[in-house]
């Protein structure tokens, strides 16, 4: 844990936070804030729904900090950050950010804890929504804030068998043919003795 603005914090993710965050998504923030306490303590662990609440509240701001939109300091949703203004004006909520979950159950009523971590959650989720609009444009691409989507690559297609050839059914060899040359001659192939033409005698003249 290290400190930050004057509040002792975790460096790793609550886990509560990473599996809500796992299940909604975006909406994860807005589910955490709207969510009746009652509602919310019926479903998880106190201890950690006040830890998850504490680091969620860091986180919004930051994004107020970062975009330049104040903080929550002179906010006062409940009666329980009205008493905790009163009794540590300077740091309040240091105190309610710092302390550890355990520390702050026993010391104050569950439900309203809960109930004022949320009601600042609100105000600096209306405060960079209305200024700003969706989280995507507010909340910085390294926030623990944004859902990250993984990529997964495409399994590799499969080589098909080569389909086996049939074995080429062995043709019979051709005999081989003799030259031409070598047939004996048949009758009309015999040449064929022609008679030189005779010239007709010149007829005789009588005289």
């Amino acid at each position: 844990a290290v400190f930050c603005q004057g509040a002792l914090v975790p460096t790793s993710h609550p886990r509560l936070f990473d599996q809500l965050k796992g299940e909604l998504g975006d909406t994860f923030v807005s589910f955490l804030s709207a969510s009746m306490p009652s509602s919310l303590l019926k479903k998880y662990n106190a201890d950690e729904l006040i830890g998850c609440l504490q680091f969620l509240l860091r986180e919004l701001r930051k994004c107020l900090s970062g975009n330049n939109l104040g903080d929550v300091h002179d906010e006062e949703p409940t009666s329980l950050a009205e008493d905790l203004k009163q009794n540590f004006p300077n740091d309040w909520l240091a105190h309610l950010l710092g302390a550890s979950p355990w520390a702050l159950r026993q010391k104050y009523d569950l439900p309203e804890l809960i109930d004022t971590l949320q009601g600042l959650m609100q105000v600096c989720e209306e405060r960079l929504s209305d200024e700003l609009g969706p989280l995507v444009m507010w909340c910085s691409e390294d926030s623990p804030l944004r859902s990250r989507v993984e990529v997964i690559s495409p399994a590799p297609l499969e080589q098909p068998e080569p389909i086996q050839e049939e074995e080429e059914e062995a043709l019979p060899e051709e005999e081989p043919t003799r030259p031409l040359s070598a047939v004996a001659p048949t009758p009309y192939h015999q040449p064929i003795a022609f008679a030189a033409p005779t010239s007709p005698e010149p007829a005789r003249l009588t005289i």
